[in-house]
């Protein structure tokens, strides 16, 4: 398996040279979560209370830890929630426990869905009726769509939330009409090294209904354009199919 973790430690993104206000944009996009609809649990009418919070997909834990600290900060209950960061790709999970703090853990897994929710309940005391199962960071279309949606049927946590990338259904809308032609997306120049990177998605030819994305790279008066590293797997599944109606589409990451 394909371990797309040792992206957080490649100098493009170490250096910053790829993602320069990584750090920033994460914190952002936790506090407008937290605000939005994490803070709001237990809280407003029809908003469930919520002990856990359980981010599938966790990269390199940053986002995680942000929820962490604004839910135990803002949290309207006396005891403590605690926050599970789950992820396949063990580099990225390293990354994740070097800082940790109260109430986080971060744990890496290539379970099975069922398994995994199973070694939650047993392990860690998780509650599905009192616990918020993210998926953040455009995780879900990584995912085995009928495994995950068995499971969470089965368990129903209090609360789904999942993210999705905003540009995401315009790719997939792009590639149904020409297939053979990749969408590349959102480049940034490198003056130094003659060459642009890119947001690359491209249909699978050998799988129907996926395709990769990763980081692709185009330098200057040469053909040899590739992968700066392998890209993952994912399900070409439109919004409007996953969620039964048609999405806002608002700007952002």
């Amino acid at each position: 398996m394909l371990d797309y973790g040792t992206f957080y430690k490649h100098k493009l993104f170490v250096d910053g040279e790829l993602l320069p206000d990584f750090a920033s944009r994460q914190r952002r996009a936790a506090q407008a979560i937290y605000a939005r609809i994490l803070g709001r649990c237990g809280v407003d009418i029809g908003m469930p209370p919520i002990d856990f919070i359980i981010d599938v997909g966790c990269g390199e834990g940053s986002l995680t830890r942000e929820l962490s600290f604004l839910a135990n900060l803002g949290k309207k209950q006396a005891t403590s929630i605690s926050t599970i960061g789950i992820d396949c790709s063990l580099s990225a999970i390293e990354i994740a426990n070097i800082t940790t703090t109260p109430n986080l853990l971060f744990i890496h897994s290539e379970d099975g869905f069922d398994e995994l929710f199973s070694k939650l309940e047993s392990d860690h005391s998780v509650v599905w009726s009192r616990a918020a199962v993210v998926f953040l960071g455009h995780t879900w279309f990584h995912l085995e769509q009928d495994s995950i949606l068995t499971v969470i049927r089965n368990r129903r946590p209090a609360l789904l939330l999942i993210d999705v990338y905003h540009s995401w259904d315009a790719t997939i809308e792009k590639l149904a009409k020409k297939a053979a032609e990749p969408v590349l997306e959102f480049g940034r120049r490198d003056k130094k090294d003659n060459c642009t990177y890119w947001l690359q998605t491209r249909c699978r030819s050998d799988v129907p209904g996926k395709v990769e994305r990763g980081i692709w790279k185009t330098t200057d008066g040469s053909t040899g354009d590739d992968w700066v590293l392998p890209p993952t797997e994912q399900f070409a599944i439109e919004t409007s199919t996953l969620f039964g109606v048609a999405c806002s589409k608002e700007e952002g990451d």
